[in-house]
């Protein structure tokens, strides 16, 4: 399977390169070493009248856990063709290989599209256009999130150039897992602003309900919406955002970084404001350095609180290098 995949990779960077103006061969592999106190139950009452038995039958797996975890393991070429009048055609073709012996685990980014003064249109499997999801943290993070829309299969995205530093993008989904749905099962839009370090961008989303006993006799959705504020520059960084899905959850984050030389230190919180159930408020420490703009070490630990609940906690070290 390795050789496999090397020759697929080898393949697909030479065919590429003999029909594409430009073409990148990248990839990025880290791993980590883990130790964290496992979470067996955040619902308070329902731990409290759980019989001793079986509290001391989970015993075991509330004490603490070492793991090795594979962080990243990435391999894609992309690339571009000039066609005529500044229309470009591009595209991106990235699989994951699963931990252990597993072999290709699956693609992240496979799609085609153009580029031009209208825009970009791409077509294929790909990320969604949310742009509330700035993590600082590598391995071990206090981040909070509701339903985020991530990358699916059967999607179709467009961008509008830059104005100025504000771009519009909107992203459909059709892949009928909702009968009930004659139109896309899953859409997401944004409208973001980047310009001299600061960024800020506002995302909504809506994911139709696929249950199977819903599907046939309902149009039901979870709904999520974004907004993000940040700012950066060579030597800190700072952003925030606050989430909420529909019936549900409101998360809070707040992540900083301030950097020197090739060290990294950065902080952070995440709340959950659950509605319905248990608050929880997570605290994230971490230090990075850098050997170089791709290999990178860090440490780093989050602590997390729940309300009428079991705290817990995890610690990472890790290693990554791109290419």
């Amino acid at each position: 399977m390795k050789k496999s995949l090397i020759a697929l990779a080898v393949a697909a960077g030479s065919i590429a390169a003999a029909q594409a103006d430009t073409t990148t061969l990248y990839g990025s592999i880290g791993f980590s070493s883990t130790i964290a106190k496992s979470e067996i139950n955040t619902d308070g009452s329902a731990w409290k009248n759980t019989t001793q038995g079986v509290k001391d039958s989970l015993k075991s797996v509330k004490e603490n856990h070492w793991n090795i975890k594979q962080d990243r393991a990435r391999l894609g070429v992309k690339g571009t063709e000039d066609l005529s009048n500044g229309l470009q055609a591009i595209f991106q073709f990235e699989v994951q290989a699963g931990e252990g012996n597993n072999g290709i685990d699956g693609t992240r980014d496979v799609f085609v599209g153009l580029k031009g003064d209208f825009g970009t249109v791409t077509i294929g499997r790909q990320g969604s256009t949310w742009n509330t999801d700035e993590d600082y943290f590598k391995t071990s993070s206090p981040y909070k999130e509701v339903w985020a829309p991530g990358r699916e299969s059967k999607t179709i995205k467009y961008t509008t150039p830059d104005f100025g530093g504000f771009k519009v993008a909107a992203r459909a989904v059709a892949d009928n897992a909702n009968p009930a749905s004659k139109g896309a099962d899953q859409w997401d839009t944004s409208l973001a602003y980047e310009a001299n370090g600061f960024m800020a961008s506002a995302a909504y989303g809506k994911k139709l309900d696929t249950n199977p006993q819903n599907a046939t006799i309902s149009n039901g959705s979870t709904e999520a919406m974004g907004l993000q504020v940040g700012y950066e520059n060579d030597q800190f960084g700072v952003v925030g955002n606050a989430q909420h899905e529909s019936s549900a959850n409101t998360v809070y984050n707040v992540h900083g970084k301030y950097m020197f030389d090739a060290n990294e230190i950065r902080g952070g919180i995440g709340f959950t404001d659950a509605k319905g159930g248990n608050d929880e408020v997570a605290y994230g420490l971490g230090y990075q350095y850098n050997f170089s703009k791709r290999t990178k070490t860090w440490v780093e630990g989050v602590y997390n609180t729940v309300k009428h609940g079991d705290n817990d906690f995890t610690a990472s070290v890790g290693i990554r290098h791109d290419f």
